[in-house]
């Protein structure tokens, strides 16, 4: 399938259809994109262009949400990664708390209708974290054990991933 780049500048190949990539070369000269080609993280991620609105009405650039491995989840699976039963509604952006080394340790996801939960004493709620899970601190992308270390770097705190991806933007923006 055929659209633009974020910024709507040029004509990108979208990921999931990247298997019949090799079909289309052979039938045009003019497609040069293989599944061979190294894949360009700020091209081929799989948010919609209202998840993306989402995230820049909450102060985080693509880039960022790119960098931080937002991706979009279907129902089922963030009833997997948050050890919930799938109830058709749960579909929305999946935030992972990276490990500081590989990995991830943890997600949230925030849901693209808010839910009401059995535990939510009747309140919507728009997002969710794994069943029993306790808080967690999120690490923004190019945190490193060494930086934790140094006490002379300083901490800020957010209310949010949102608000700390766009926080250290900003403050980046401004040194």
């Amino acid at each position: 399938m055929w659209g633009t780049d974020i910024l709507g500048l040029r004509p990108v190949f979208f990921p999931k259809l990247t298997v019949r990539a090799k079909t289309i070369r052979e039938t045009s000269s003019l497609l040069l994109l293989t599944s061979a080609t190294a894949a360009n993280p700020y091209i081929d991620f799989d948010m919609a262009p209202g998840d993306i609105a989402k995230l820049q009405d909450s102060g985080v650039r693509p880039k960022d949400a790119v960098d931080a491995g937002f991706t979009r989840v279907t129902s089922s699976e963030a009833a997997f990664y948050l050890n919930r039963t799938d109830t058709g509604d749960l579909e929305g952006i999946m935030v992972p708390y990276r490990l500081l080394g590989a990995g991830i340790s943890h997600c949230r996801v925030i849901l693209d209708a808010p839910v009401r939960l059995k535990t939510s004493k009747g309140k919507l709620v728009p997002a969710l974290q794994p069943v029993a899970s306790t808080n967690w601190l999120y690490y923004v992308p190019g945190t490193t054990p060494a930086v934790l270390a140094d006490s002379s770097v300083p901490v800020l705190l957010f209310d949010s991933e949102c608000s700390a991806l766009a926080g250290v933007y900003k403050i980046r923006l401004a040194s």
